[in-house]
């Protein structure tokens, strides 16, 4: 994700290079996921900026980040207030190949339509991805533009606790580590 704020800071070509260490609220750090959705604060020590806000007010997945710096190095913690679910079988990372945050290149057009799920054609990328029906709003001008999804299916071993988002028939729209994603619970 550090790659993709250095390109795009603020939704345009940034390449900035602060001379001390700037820390920024009031952007989320989803806003610069392009691949992985993350909560997670994002620290840039070739460009000396750290963004902090992990869109516990502004996403309903987001989550409260703390920063810690302690003789100059930097870490964090994080909360938030969504449900807990303990995995009970594990699954391996797949997807992952894009997300989409309403704020950035958020423009779909469906493709095929599900029940709960749908394939839509990414306008930016042109990749073909299945989203979740009511992660998609019509515009004033009929276009289509996702406000929160992504493709990527989360790592866990049994056991491993998730953070409830949503709950779809089959899967779980949740967050692990910070990290958006999706848990299959068709096979639990």
């Amino acid at each position: 994700m550090e790659q993709d704020a250095v390109k795009y800071m603020g939704g345009q070509e940034n390449t900035a290079v602060f001379d001390k260490w700037v820390v920024v609220g009031h952007c989320p750090t989803l806003n610069y996921s392009h691949k992985r959705l993350s909560c997670n604060p994002l620290i840039n020590h070739n460009r000396n900026f750290v963004i902090i806000d992990g869109a516990l007010d502004t996403w309903h997945a987001g989550q409260l980040n703390a920063l810690i710096i302690c003789d100059g190095m930097f870490s964090y913690q994080s909360d938030d207030n969504l449900p807990r679910h303990h995995v009970t079988k594990g699954q391996q990372a797949s997807g992952g190949d894009l997300g989409i945050v309403w704020t950035g290149e958020a423009e779909v057009e469906l493709v095929t339509k599900g029940e709960e799920f749908s394939f839509y054609r990414h306008v930016e990328t042109g990749k073909i991805i299945q989203l979740a029906n009511r992660t998609i709003d019509i515009m004033e001008n009929g276009a289509l533009r996702c406000s929160l999804d992504t493709d990527y299916f989360l790592p866990a071993n049994a056991g491993d606790e998730i953070r409830v988002v949503f709950t779809y028939s089959d899967r779980i729209f949740a967050k692990m580590d910070g990290i958006i994603g999706y848990y299959r619970i068709s096979h639990e």
